[in-house]
């Protein structure tokens, strides 16, 4: 302890030097360090006024190390073997590759001679320090430190001696296979950021496959011998019937990752080789977004908070499954004043918990399904009602009945764009009329991918592409950025995703198309006339800001040239 707060001192006075921190800010820092034997770095990281790139460089200066970018060096993931990932993620360390016989190993906190100390008799051989950035090797540790290769490591007996995994009844056991395994690949699919997690049964194998940013990819192949044991432990913790394999199932349990608390949402089906099962991701520590974080372009935005406004009236958010439905209706909840109105919800399943919010379960057994929670919610005195969806002209007449006797209702309801909530609501037997009294507003949106900024280029695009940009916004345009692919986005090229959106208000001019029983194409060209920005155009302007690209917008919303 002695030597690491001497070595300590040594980047306290090259901050002093270099007017970062004051003699008496060093001198308060080594205090808490001595009393919390937390490292320097940590400590003014946590509570200083310097930043993480100032901290850096001032490392640099004092230790005379070598500095890394993790984003731009390439890691060898054969190299993590030599440090485990709880030694890794206590000394925020990573090793990066081996030259020369020697172990190179990026740490934030290099003066820690303790922990030069742990990793060398870890690795058992010489040890290159190097520096980075905290961040980085966080980021670093959770991409490469995979769960799947551990998985791998502890089927192995089973996948080369086809020798059968114990029955479910005899899984109390944390190392049960079915447990382990199970664990394993969730808590892989959580630091992959999936949404959900697909196990496919097939003749030779069981198929394990995340969806990450929208896109399906294999994560790994199970063998056979695992998918009954699996499936009956899924089902246990979800509170399913273990014995029941003819009928569609359904339920939930809550899995702990880390820090990381994650609703599991649970559905079975049978399959021609047995049981499948998808299993949807929500986390409950996800920071719902507002409606800025949404990604509306300004105007759009402006459109939608003064539709929002209205003290009643239906505003309905279309598009496909996974299109972010629900995340707009959230935030749009959260855009509202919780303390002086009265806001309840009837949804089907909740997703995440709103404070200020009264929310409802569908409960169809019981029946309580979305129709009669809404006409049940009417003697609650209730200012806003959130309906999860109109699937049904029961649920849809109680929504417009609810909205034209005063109350906000805001639902989500599928259809592809604006003008085909219209038609989608008059195919649900909602008379024109009430149609065009009760809606106030309609959104429409998708989800595309959002380029990776570690690896993103500006460079020529494609001439179908730039002949689309210059067809929809009007504007020749030859250059877009796109993601070369790397480390951190597993060489997609993309990373994260955005909504792209169209915002229709219900004029008194779209009002008596509506009544007019409106021929296709004419309640879009009204609302274009009145200032609204297709989702292509609104996806196209954010390729040209760099945020995706022109043929990820294009291969998601649905255009006819």
């Amino acid at each position: 302890m002695v030597t690491h707060i001497l070595e300590s001192q040594k980047l306290g006075q090259e901050l002093v030097r270099r007017k970062l921190i004051s003699p008496a800010d060093l001198v308060e820092a080594i205090r808490v360090q001595k009393q919390e034997g937390r490292p320097l770095v940590e400590v003014l990281a946590a509570v200083g006024p310097v930043s993480p790139a100032q901290l850096l460089a001032a490392l640099v200066a004092a230790q005379e190390l070598p500095v890394v970018d993790l984003k731009q060096d390439p890691i060898d993931p054969a190299v993590t073997r030599y440090i485990p990932e709880a030694l890794a993620r206590r000394h925020r360390c990573i090793p990066i590759r081996i030259q020369e016989n020697t172990l190179v190993v990026a740490m934030a906190d290099p003066e820690n001679l303790q922990a030069v100390g742990d990793l060398q008799a870890q690795a058992a051989m010489r040890l290159q320090v190097v520096l980075a950035a905290p961040a980085q090797i966080e980021e670093a540790i959770d991409l490469f430190y995979k769960a799947t290769a551990e998985l791998a490591a502890h089927l192995q007996d089973y996948q080369t001696t086809g020798q059968e995994a114990p029955p479910a009844a005899e899984e109390s056991s944390s190392t049960a296979p079915a447990v382990k395994t199970l664990e394993l690949l969730l808590e892989q699919a959580v630091r992959e950021r999936a949404s959900d997690v697909h196990i496919e049964p097939h003749f030779d194998r069981v198929q394990v496959r995340y969806r990450v940013d929208g896109m399906l990819w294999e994560a790994v192949s199970l063998p056979t011998a695992i998918h009954a044991p699996l499936l009956s432990r899924i089902k246990i913790l979800a509170q399913m019937n273990i014995a029941e394999r003819r009928l569609p199932q359904d339920g939930q349990f809550l899995f702990k990752a880390g820090s990381r608390e994650v609703d599991v949402r649970v559905a079975t089906i049978e399959s021609a080789y047995g049981e499948r099962a998808v299993l949807r991701l929500l986390s409950r520590n996800t920071q719902l977004l507002g409606l800025a974080e949404l990604g509306l372009l300004p105007e759009a935005l402006a459109r939608y908070r003064t539709i929002l406004e209205a003290p009643h009236g239906l505003i309905l958010v279309s598009g496909p499954t996974g299109a972010g439905k629900t995340t707009t209706l959230y935030a749009s909840a959260n855009a509202l004043d919780r303390r002086t109105k009265n806001i309840v919800s009837i949804e089907d399943p909740i997703e995440y918990h709103l404070p200020g919010i009264s929310q409802i379960k569908v409960n169809v057994k019981a029946g309580l399904t979305f129709a009669a929670g809404v006409r049940a919610l009417m003697r609650h005195d209730p200012d806003v009602i959130l309906v999860g969806e109109i699937r049904d002209s029961d649920t849809a007449a109680a929504a417009v009945r609810a909205a034209l006797t005063g109350h906000l209702v805001l639902s989500t309801i599928h259809a592809n764009d604006t003008e085909g909530v219209v038609y989608r609501l008059m195919n649900l037997e909602v008379d024109p009329y009430l149609m065009a009294s009760s809606v106030t507003g309609i959104v429409a949106q998708r989800m595309v991918r959002r380029v990776c900024p570690d690896c993103a280029v500006t460079r020529e695009a494609p001439l179908e592409e730039q002949l689309l940009y210059h067809r929809e916004v009007k504007v020749p345009e030859s250059r877009f950025t796109y993601g070369q692919g790397c480390q951190f986005c597993s060489s997609t090229g993309f990373r994260g995703r955005i909504g792209i959106f169209e915002v229709m208000t219900m004029t008194e001019a779209m009002r008596r198309l509506v009544l007019n029983s409106p021929e296709p194409g004419c309640l879009r060209k009204q609302a274009t006339q009145e200032g609204m920005t297709s989702m292509l155009q609104d996806g196209l302007i954010k390729a040209k800001q760099g945020i995706t690209t022109p043929a990820e917008v294009l291969a998601n919303v649905y255009h006819l040239g």
